[in-house]
Protein backbone atom coordinates (compact mmCIF):
# COMPACT_ATOMS: atom_id res chain seq x y z
CA UNK A 1 0.00 0.00 0.00
CA UNK A 2 1.15 3.62 -1.04
CA UNK A 3 0.29 6.94 0.58
CA UNK A 4 -2.31 8.62 -1.37
CA UNK A 5 -1.34 12.24 -0.83
CA UNK A 6 -5.28 13.20 -0.46
CA UNK A 7 -5.87 10.72 2.66
CA UNK A 8 -6.84 12.61 5.64
CA UNK A 9 -4.50 12.09 8.51
CA UNK A 10 -5.39 12.17 12.16
CA UNK A 11 -2.36 12.89 14.80
CA UNK A 12 -4.39 12.27 18.08
CA UNK A 13 -4.12 10.29 21.27
CA UNK A 14 -4.26 6.18 21.20
CA UNK A 15 -7.00 4.22 23.42
CA UNK A 16 -7.38 0.85 24.47
CA UNK A 17 -9.27 0.56 21.45
CA UNK A 18 -5.99 1.07 19.46
CA UNK A 19 -4.22 -2.01 21.08
CA UNK A 20 -4.38 -4.79 18.14
CA UNK A 21 -3.64 -2.16 15.48
CA UNK A 22 -0.32 -0.70 17.37
CA UNK A 23 1.03 -4.33 17.76
CA UNK A 24 0.90 -4.86 14.10
CA UNK A 25 2.24 -1.67 13.45
CA UNK A 26 5.07 -2.75 15.29
CA UNK A 27 5.13 -6.08 13.80
CA UNK A 28 4.91 -4.08 10.78
CA UNK A 29 7.94 -2.21 11.05
CA UNK A 30 10.24 -4.14 13.57
CA UNK A 31 9.62 -7.60 12.20
CA UNK A 32 9.28 -9.06 15.76
CA UNK A 33 12.18 -7.24 16.88
CA UNK A 34 11.45 -4.28 19.20
CA UNK A 35 12.53 -5.10 22.79
CA UNK A 36 9.98 -3.49 24.90
CA UNK A 37 6.91 -5.74 25.80
CA UNK A 38 4.77 -3.38 25.35
CA UNK A 39 5.10 -3.43 21.87
CA UNK A 40 3.84 -6.92 21.46
CA UNK A 41 2.20 -7.79 24.64
CA UNK A 42 -2.01 -6.76 24.84
CA UNK A 43 -2.17 -6.85 28.24
CA UNK A 44 1.05 -4.56 29.15
CA UNK A 45 -0.30 -2.24 26.50
CA UNK A 46 -3.57 -1.49 27.44
CA UNK A 47 -2.43 -1.26 31.55
CA UNK A 48 0.07 1.57 29.90
CA UNK A 49 -2.56 3.62 27.61
CA UNK A 50 -5.14 3.44 30.83
CA UNK A 51 -2.39 5.18 32.78
CA UNK A 52 -2.85 8.86 32.29
CA UNK A 53 0.18 10.17 32.71
CA UNK A 54 1.44 8.74 29.81
CA UNK A 55 1.43 10.15 26.36
CA UNK A 56 0.90 7.39 23.52
CA UNK A 57 0.54 9.54 20.22
CA UNK A 58 -0.81 7.28 16.59
CA UNK A 59 -1.45 8.73 13.58
CA UNK A 60 -3.64 7.20 11.52
CA UNK A 61 -4.21 7.12 8.23
CA UNK A 62 -6.68 5.00 5.57
CA UNK A 63 -8.07 3.12 8.07
CA UNK A 64 -4.99 2.32 9.38
CA UNK A 65 -2.38 3.42 12.40
CA UNK A 66 0.61 3.86 10.37
CA UNK A 67 2.80 5.75 13.02
CA UNK A 68 3.06 6.11 16.41
CA UNK A 69 5.35 7.55 19.68
CA UNK A 70 4.84 6.91 23.25
CA UNK A 71 5.87 9.18 26.23
CA UNK A 72 6.17 7.64 29.54
CA UNK A 73 5.89 10.19 32.33
CA UNK A 74 7.04 10.46 35.60
CA UNK A 75 4.94 13.63 36.70
CA UNK A 76 6.18 13.37 40.40
CA UNK A 77 9.85 14.56 39.06
CA UNK A 78 8.22 16.11 35.96
CA UNK A 79 10.02 14.24 33.47
CA UNK A 80 9.03 12.27 30.83
CA UNK A 81 10.58 9.89 28.37
CA UNK A 82 9.81 9.16 24.70
CA UNK A 83 10.76 5.69 22.52
CA UNK A 84 9.25 3.52 20.32
CA UNK A 85 8.36 5.99 17.14
CA UNK A 86 7.52 3.91 14.21
CA UNK A 87 6.21 4.97 10.59
CA UNK A 88 5.60 2.25 8.61
CA UNK A 89 8.10 2.23 5.31
CA UNK A 90 5.25 3.30 2.92
CA UNK A 91 4.26 6.44 4.90
CA UNK A 92 7.54 7.55 5.37
CA UNK A 93 8.85 10.75 4.19
CA UNK A 94 5.84 13.11 5.13
CA UNK A 95 6.54 14.01 8.66
CA UNK A 96 3.99 12.04 9.86
CA UNK A 97 6.11 11.31 13.08
CA UNK A 98 7.84 14.95 13.81
CA UNK A 99 3.57 15.61 13.98
CA UNK A 100 2.65 12.89 16.22
CA UNK A 101 5.95 14.18 18.20
CA UNK A 102 4.98 17.74 18.67
CA UNK A 103 1.45 16.55 19.53
CA UNK A 104 3.20 14.92 22.64
CA UNK A 105 5.08 17.19 23.40
CA UNK A 106 2.26 20.30 23.46
CA UNK A 107 0.42 17.59 25.66
CA UNK A 108 2.98 17.22 28.36
CA UNK A 109 4.30 20.46 28.29
CA UNK A 110 0.92 22.49 28.64
CA UNK A 111 -0.40 19.99 31.44
CA UNK A 112 -0.32 20.85 34.89
CA UNK A 113 0.65 17.12 35.51
CA UNK A 114 2.79 16.99 32.89
CA UNK A 115 6.67 17.19 32.62
CA UNK A 116 9.29 20.10 31.92
CA UNK A 117 11.77 17.54 30.06
CA UNK A 118 11.31 14.78 27.80
CA UNK A 119 14.34 12.88 27.57
CA UNK A 120 15.40 10.40 24.42
CA UNK A 121 17.41 8.49 22.63
CA UNK A 122 18.46 8.43 19.12
CA UNK A 123 20.47 5.24 17.46
CA UNK A 124 23.22 5.98 14.98
CA UNK A 125 22.20 3.37 12.85
CA UNK A 126 19.83 5.61 11.21
CA UNK A 127 20.24 9.35 10.78
CA UNK A 128 16.43 9.81 10.37
CA UNK A 129 15.61 10.10 14.36
CA UNK A 130 18.90 12.53 14.81
CA UNK A 131 17.21 14.55 12.33
CA UNK A 132 13.86 14.87 13.73
CA UNK A 133 14.89 15.23 17.23
CA UNK A 134 17.35 18.17 15.99
CA UNK A 135 14.75 19.61 14.13
CA UNK A 136 11.80 19.54 17.33
CA UNK A 137 14.66 21.19 19.46
CA UNK A 138 16.07 18.37 21.65
CA UNK A 139 19.64 18.89 22.85
CA UNK A 140 22.13 15.80 22.85
CA UNK A 141 23.57 15.56 25.74
CA UNK A 142 25.99 12.76 25.36
CA UNK A 143 26.32 9.27 24.38
CA UNK A 144 25.76 5.74 26.30
CA UNK A 145 28.30 3.52 25.72
CA UNK A 146 26.43 0.54 27.97
CA UNK A 147 24.44 -0.57 25.22
CA UNK A 148 22.14 -3.79 25.29
CA UNK A 149 21.46 -4.05 20.87
CA UNK A 150 24.85 -3.48 19.13
CA UNK A 151 23.20 -3.98 15.75
CA UNK A 152 25.25 -2.42 12.68
CA UNK A 153 27.66 -1.28 15.65
CA UNK A 154 25.35 1.30 16.88
CA UNK A 155 25.96 3.97 19.38
CA UNK A 156 23.05 5.12 21.82
CA UNK A 157 22.59 8.94 21.91
CA UNK A 158 21.05 10.77 25.13
CA UNK A 159 18.79 13.95 23.92
CA UNK A 160 16.99 16.00 26.18
CA UNK A 161 13.77 18.17 24.82
CA UNK A 162 13.26 21.29 27.71
CA UNK A 163 9.93 23.38 28.02
CA UNK A 164 9.66 26.65 26.91
CA UNK A 165 11.71 28.88 29.32
CA UNK A 166 12.41 26.57 31.91
CA UNK A 167 16.06 26.49 31.78
CA UNK A 168 15.91 30.13 32.59
CA UNK A 169 13.95 29.10 36.17
CA UNK A 170 16.78 26.62 37.29
CA UNK A 171 18.97 27.44 40.17
CA UNK A 172 21.60 29.00 39.54
CA UNK A 173 23.17 30.60 42.62
CA UNK A 174 25.64 28.29 43.32
CA UNK A 175 29.08 27.75 42.24
CA UNK A 176 30.06 24.70 40.05
CA UNK A 177 32.95 22.46 41.58
CA UNK A 178 36.56 22.69 39.19
CA UNK A 179 36.04 18.94 38.56
CA UNK A 180 33.43 19.73 36.31
CA UNK A 181 33.67 22.95 34.68
CA UNK A 182 34.99 21.26 31.55
CA UNK A 183 31.41 19.47 31.74
CA UNK A 184 29.39 22.59 32.50
CA UNK A 185 31.08 24.11 29.55
CA UNK A 186 30.19 21.57 27.28
CA UNK A 187 26.15 21.82 28.41
CA UNK A 188 26.51 25.54 28.50
CA UNK A 189 27.32 25.57 24.53
CA UNK A 190 24.45 23.09 23.72
CA UNK A 191 21.96 24.67 26.02
CA UNK A 192 22.45 28.26 25.16
CA UNK A 193 23.12 28.67 29.05
CA UNK A 194 24.61 31.98 31.03
CA UNK A 195 27.65 31.69 32.62
CA UNK A 196 28.42 30.10 35.70
CA UNK A 197 31.12 30.47 39.21
CA UNK A 198 34.20 28.39 39.49
CA UNK A 199 34.38 27.24 43.34
CA UNK A 200 37.91 27.64 44.84
CA UNK A 201 39.52 24.46 44.58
Amino acid sequence: MSFEPDSPINIRLATVEDAMRITLLYQQVYQGHYPNPLMRDTAKLGAFLNDTNNVWVVAEAQGMIIGSVVFEADTSHRLARSFGAAVLPEFRGHNFLEQAMHYGHERLFSNEQGADVIYGMTRTSSQAPQVITGKLGYKKLGILPNIRRTDNFETHCLTALFAPDILQKRFSQFKIHPSIARLFELVQTECELAPQAIAEP
